[in-house]
C-alpha cells in the first residue's frame, strides 16, 4: 500500500477508533480491486488501531466469506491486538448467542471480557466486515443485525464504544450506509474511496493482445514456453477453451513439463495456496478457473512469466427464472463484475514478463459485454435469506426495508413471500414451523447453501430413519445429482440394464428407487459408499455396475462427509438421528408409512417443483406432456430423468401424475427436468385439502393469487 493509502487510511480510521462522537460509529471503505502488498488492508487497519491511542483495548473482529477465510486475510499476531477471524456465519451464530442470553429487561446480553465461541458479543469492540461480493444471505444477515445490535447496546450501556467497519472493492456496495439510514436514523457512515487514490489500470509494463487474429491465444503462448522452458511461467486462463486448444499443439514430451489444474474458486480456493515450482519440477502451471472467482485477485510470487487469458466463458449455475417464477439452472456469461476483476489479476508487480490476451479489440469493450451480476439474495439465496429474515423478527429489524435494500427486484420478493406463506414455512410474525422444527431449520440452513425447500424438507418433523434418509437426501441434491453421477446410454435405453440398476441400490431408500432418479441415485450413490467403505477403495473393474453408471469419487466423499456433518450437528442440537450406523450397515427398509411421509415432506418443501405428466398422445402414439403446475410451464425430462421416463410406466393414456423436480435446466425457451420423483395423488389431494375445499390446486400455487388462507 502506498504512502499516500496509507495516510489516508489512518487519517480516516483515527476518529472512528478514539473520537468524540458517541458509539456507535460506522464507516465504509471503497477498497481497490487488488491486494496490497506484503501489508494486507486488514493488517494495515489493526495497526492502525494499535496507534490510535485508545485508553482501553477493544476486542478486534474481522468477519469475511468462508473462502477468504481459507486464503487468509493477511493479519498478524504480534501479542499486542490479536483479532478474532469470523465466517459470516459465525458471527450470526454469536448475535443469535448475544440476543438469546439476554436477561428479560435486556434487548442484548453483552460480554465484560474478550469474546470466546459460545458467548454474547463484547460492547468495547471493532468490527471489520470484508463483504461478500455475491452478497450471500449470511453476509446480508449479519449487516442488519450488527447494526441493530449496535444501536441497541450504545443506547443502553454506558460503556459501549462500538465501531462498525465494512470493506468492499465492489462499486455501490456501500450497504452499511443504507442499513444505518433506516437502522439507526441520523447516524453518520463515513466514507473512503481507497481505490480512487490506487492504481487505476494493472496494463503499464505488460504486453497486451487483443482479438486472437490468426494466431491464437495456444499459439501464442505455447511459442513462449518453446522459447524459454525454464522459465517459472504462470498460465491463468478465465476462457474455458484454452486448455484444449493449447493440449492439442503440444508435441512429444512438452504435456510433461507442464501441470494443469482447475479451480472451481465458489467451492475451494486452497489449490492457489500452493502455486510455487520447483527448480527440479515441472516449472509451468497451467490453471483454468470454472465459473467466477469470487474474491480479490490473489499476490503471486516467484513466477518469471505471467499469461493471463480473460473470458467470457458461459457458465452453468442457479439463478431466478422469470418465466416460470423460481430458481432453476440455467447458462449464464461471465459478469461485468467478474470480468473487471479478471483484468486485475494482471497486477503482478513480482512479476517481470506479464502478457494479457483481452479476446476483444478494446478491453473496456470486454468488460462492458458482460451482464450485472446477479447477488445470491436475489436468486438462488432469495427464499433462505426472506425466511431468515422472518425468524429473526424479534430483533426488531425492519423487513421490508431489508429486502428493498439487498434486493433490486421486487417482484421476485412478493413471488417468494407469498410461495413460502403457502409452504407453510412462514407467517407474518416469523417462521409457521414448531419450535422443534424451526430449530432444525435454523441449524441445517447454512450447510445447505441457504436453498429453503432442502432445509425444510430436512426439518419436518420425522422419526430417526426418516431423518436419516431426508439429510443424504437433501445433501445430494444439493451438488446436483447430475454433476455427481452418469448413466449410459446402455442403461438409459435397455429396461433390463435399468432394471439391473433398481436391484442394485442400497441403503435406506432404496425400497422407493422405482419412484423416480432421486431415489434411485440415492441408492447408487450409497451403494458406491458401502463398497469404498468396505473395500478401502473403489476398483470400477470388480464392479458389474461400471458399465452402466459412472460416480464421481471427489463429489461422493463430499457428500459422504457433509451428511455425517449434518448428522453431528443434529445431535449436538438434540435431534434424535443414529451418527454411528454407517451406509454399509444401513440393511433396513422404510415402512410404507414412512415412505409416505418423506413423500408427503418432499411436496411441501418442492410445491412449487411440481409437475403434472400426462399423456397426451392418441392410440399407441404416446406423448408425454409435462406442465409445471404453478405456472403451466411446458417442461420436458432430459438426461437420468429421461431415463427414468423410458424405462417405467410414467402415465397411461387418460390419466396423469404428480412428481416433483429439485431441478430444473433453462435452454432458451425450453425448460428441461434434470431430475424427478413421483408423489401420490393421494399425498397431493391430502395437502391441497389443508387449504379448504374450494381452493384448486393451480390457484393455490399461482403466485399471482392470493388467499386468505396463505397466514
Amino acid at each position: 500500500m502506498s504512502k499516500q493509502m496509507l495516510s489516508k487510511l489512518d487519517e480516516f480510521l483515527k476518529p472512528i477508533f478514539t473520537g468524540p462522537e458517541a458509539s456507535p460509529r460506522f464507516g465504509h471503505i471503497q477498497a481497490p480491486p487488488y491486494r496490497s502488498g506484503t501489508v494486507s488492508l486488514m493488517e494495515s487497519t489493526r495497526l492502525a488501531l494499535i496507534n490510535s491511542g485508545c485508553e482501553s483495548t477493544p476486542e478486534m473482529m474481522f468477519v469475511v466469506s468462508n473462502v477468504e477465510k481459507n486464503l487468509g486475510i493477511g493479519v498478524k499476531d504480534d501479542g499486542s491486538i490479536t483479532p478474532v477471524i469470523l465466517t459470516f456465519s459465525e458471527l450470526l451464530d454469536a448475535l443469535r448467542t448475544t440476543k438469546s442470553m439476554a436477561l428479560e429487561d435486556e434487548s442484548w446480553s453483552a460480554a465484560d471480557s474478550k469474546w470466546e465461541s459460545g458467548q454474547p458479543l463484547p460492547v468495547d469492540v471493532v468490527l471489520v466486515l470484508c463483504l461478500d461480493p455475491h452478497m450471500s444471505a449470511e453476509c446480508a444477515l449479519c449487516l442488519v443485525g450488527i447494526v441493530k445490535w449496535a444501536r441497541q447496546q450504545s443506547e443502553y450501556s454506558i460503556v459501549a464504544d462500538i465501531r462498525v467497519l465494512t470493506v468492499s472493492a465492489e462499486l455501490g456496495f456501500n450497504f452499511l450506509a443504507k442499513v444505518v439510514s433506516f437502522t439507526s436514523p441520523g447516524t453518520d457512515v463515513a466514507n473512503l474511496d481507497l481505490a480512487a487514490i490506487g492504481e487505476q489500470d494493472p496494463r503499464p509494463g505488460s504486453v497486451v493482445f487483443g482479438e486472437p487474429g490468426n494466431n491464437s491465444y495456444a499459439g501464442r503462448i505455447l511459442q513462449k514456453f518453446r522459447e524459454n522452458r525454464d522459465h517459472k511461467r504462470l498460465i491463468l486462463s478465465f476462457d474455458r477453451r484454452l486448455e484444449s486448444d493449447f493440449k492439442q499443439m503440444l508435441s512429444g514430451r512438452e504435456n510433461e513439463l507442464i501441470d494443469f489444474a482447475r479451480v472451481q474458486a465458489t467451492q475451494d480456493a486452497r489449490p492457489l495456496l500452493n502455486l510455487a515450482r520447483s527448480d527440479k519440477g515441472r516449472r509451468t502451471l497451467f490453471i483454468s478457473f470454472v465459473g467466477e472467482v469470487p474474491f480479490l485477485p490473489l499476490q503471486l510470487q516467484d513466477f518469471d512469466e505471467l499469461h493471463l487469458v480473460l473470458g467470457s466463458s458461459s457458465v452453468t449455475r442457479m439463478e431466478w427464472d422469470d418465466i416460470s417464477h423460481q430458481v432453476i439452472s440455467a447458462s449464464q456469461l461471465a459478469s461485468r463484475e467478474d470480468r473487471h476483476l479478471q483484468v486485475w489479476w494482471l497486477h503482478q508487480p513480482s512479476i517481470p514478463h506479464r502478457f494479457l490476451y483481452t479476446g476483444a479489440a478494446a478491453l473496456q469493450l470486454f468488460v462492458e459485454a458482460g451482464p450485472l451480476r446477479n447477488r445470491l439474495v436475489e436468486g438462488v439465496q432469495l427464499g433462505g435469506f426472506i425466511a431468515s429474515l422472518a425468524d429473526i423478527a424479534s430483533w426488531g429489524i425492519d423487513h421490508g426495508k431489508t429486502l428493498s435494500c439487498f434486493v433490486r427486484q421486487s417482484h421476485r420478493v412478493h413471488e417468494m413471500t407469498l410461495k413460502l406463506h403457502t409452504q407453510r414455512l412462514m407467517k407474518q410474525d416469523g417462521l409457521n414451523l414448531s419450535k422443534y422444527e424451526a430449530d432444525i431449520f435454523r441449524v441445517v440452513l447454512p450447510t445447505l447453501a441457504y436453498d429453503h425447500r432442502l432445509a425444510l424438507l430436512v426439518a419436518l418433523d420425522a422419526g430417526s430413519d426418516v431423518r436419516r434418509v431426508k439429510v443424504q437426501l437433501a445433501v445430494m441434491l444439493k451438488h446436483g445429482m447430475n454433476r455427481m453421477m452418469t448413466f449410459t446410454k446402455k442403461a438409459s435405453e435397455d429396461p433390463t440394464q435399468y432394471n439391473k440398476l433398481l436391484k442394485e441400490c442400497h441403503g435406506l431408500g432404496s425400497s422407493m428407487a422405482s419412484k423416480g432418479v432421486m431415489w434411485l441415485s440415492l441408492g447408487i450413490l450409497k451403494r458406491y459408499q458401502k463398497m469404498t467403505e468396505q473395500r478401502g477403495d473403489y476398483d470400477p473393474r470388480k464392479d458389474k455396475l461400471s458399465t452402466l453408471v459412472e460416480v464421481d469419487p471427489g463429489k461422493a466423499e463430499v457428500v459422504g462427509v457433509e451428511v455425517g456433518e449434518m448428522l453431528a450437528l443434529l445431535a449436538e442440537n438434540g435431534i434424535g438421528v443414529d451418527t454411528i450406523k454407517s451406509v454399509a450397515q444401513e440393511t433396513d427398509e422404510l415402512s410404507l408409512e414412512a415412505q409416505d411421509e418423506i413423500q408427503g415432506h418432499l411436496l411441501r418443501a418442492y410445491a412449487y417443483g411440481l409437475i403434472v405428466s400426462e399423456d397426451c398422445g392418441s392410440k399407441g402414439a404416446p406423448r408425454i406432456s409435462h406442465k409445471v403446475v404453478s405456472t403451466w410451464t411446458d417442461s420436458k425430462m432430459i438426461r437420468a430423468a429421461s431415463m427414468h421416463e423410458r424405462n417405467s410406466d410414467l402415465v397411461k393414456q387418460g390419466e396423469f401424475r404428480f412428481g416433483i423436480c429439485h431441478e430444473m435446466f433453462r435452454d432458451g425457451d425450453k425448460h428441461l427436468l434434470l431430475d424427478w420423483t413421483s408423489i401420490p395423488a393421494e399425498t397431493v389431494a391430502q395437502w391441497r385439502s389443508g387449504f379448504g375445499r374450494n381452493v384448486a390446486l393451480y390457484d393455490l400455487l399461482d403466485v399471482e393469487v392470493q388467499h386468505d388462507t396463505r397466514g
